[in-house]
């Protein structure tokens, strides 16, 4: 015998504490589309051939500061060697203004180590150069970090090098999309 489920949904009677207030809404908001503007420093490349754009890793580690009020961590969870590239795991921690909770970021990057040219990757321990780590590592680490910043929001460039660009539409407190 089959019996029939169906999903039922309640709305919360006027007794039951609603999840944000009209006001802390509206804060959320605010706090989103700030995380939402454009970057101002963006800097434009050419690597291989190609064209690309980023924001250097003082302005992303001076943005935290300034929209998380200097309440930020950034913990390596891991680096490891993979051949002959450093790969780098990295965690970025904040505490929101406005939820006032803490909530995390990871962000990824691997970067080749430096050998001499024109050797092959099998070569890779005689052949790496003396100081390619202590420049290699700390390149893989803001790698890393600003890949796990972008994902706070766009200010952190989180549309740079994107075809399409999805901006933030803010809703009104019955879950309406406003129109900008």
């Amino acid at each position: 015998m089959q019996e029939d489920y169906q999903l039922q949904l309640s709305q919360p009677s006027s007794n039951e504490i609603a999840p944000f207030s009209t006001e802390q809404v509206n804060a959320l908001q605010s706090f989103q589309k700030a995380l939402s503007a454009k970057p101002k420093k963006v800097i434009t490349e050419q690597i291989g051939g190609q064209t690309f754009q980023h924001i250097p890793i003082g302005v992303v580690e001076n943005l935290l500061k300034r929209y998380f009020f200097g309440l930020f961590k950034i913990e390596i969870v891991e680096h490891k060697m993979i051949v002959n590239e450093i790969c780098c795991h990295v965690r970025i921690h904040v505490f929101h203004p406005i939820l006032r909770q803490w909530m995390f970021y990871d962000g990824i990057s691997a970067v080749p180590v430096q050998q001499d040219a024109g050797t092959k990757v099998h070569q890779f321990m005689e052949t790496k150069k003396k100081d390619a780590l202590h420049k290699n590592l700390p390149a893989a680490y803001a790698f890393a970090v600003k890949n796990a910043a972008k994902k706070i929001g766009t200010i952190f460039g989180a549309d740079l090098n994107r075809k399409h660009e999805d901006g933030y539409v803010p809703f009104n407190t019955n879950g309406e999309a406003l129109n900008q």
